[in-house]
């Protein structure tokens, strides 16, 4: 069994958003959204405007007009491939973009993190920790 790796969670989460924003589009015109259309979407969904910022100039500068169509006809079922033996292909370049919007959205205070840590306790025993940081900012 190979082991996880360590951009699943990234992965995961930049799927979701842009399955949850393209829902919100489903039902657009048939063009390219524009990063305002995409911006609103995302609040709407409820991201911070800024973390929606971030997301919505990403998908409009790594995908090309016509992906972005297909994105907001189809949704999630259009998103871009990820290649496993690539490391530049749209998936990946749209993962890396939207970790720095989380990094971002962290650094800003939008978004909260979670840390969880296992300590060995007496008798060999472990226990494990959860600390939160970071509340969302209204």
């Amino acid at each position: 069994m190979l082991p996880a790796r360590p951009t699943r969670l990234r992965r995961a989460a930049g799927a979701l958003v842009v399955a949850v924003a393209l829902g919100v589009l489903a039902g657009c015109s048939q063009h390219a959204p524009s990063v305002d259309e995409l911006t609103d979407a995302f609040v709407t969904s409820g991201l911070p405007e800024g973390r929606a910022r971030c997301v919505s100039e990403a998908l409009t500068k790594v995908l090309s007009d016509k992906e972005l169509e297909l994105l907001a006809e189809r949704g999630a079922s259009a998103a871009p491939y990820d290649d496993p033996n690539r490391t530049d292909d749209s998936a990946d370049r749209l993962r890396e973009a939207f970790a720095k919007c989380t990094d971002q959205a962290i650094a800003d205070g939008e978004i909260t993190t979670t840390t969880a840590a296992t300590v060995p306790t007496t008798a060999g025993a472990t226990s494990t920790t959860t600390a939160s940081s970071t509340t969302a900012a209204g």
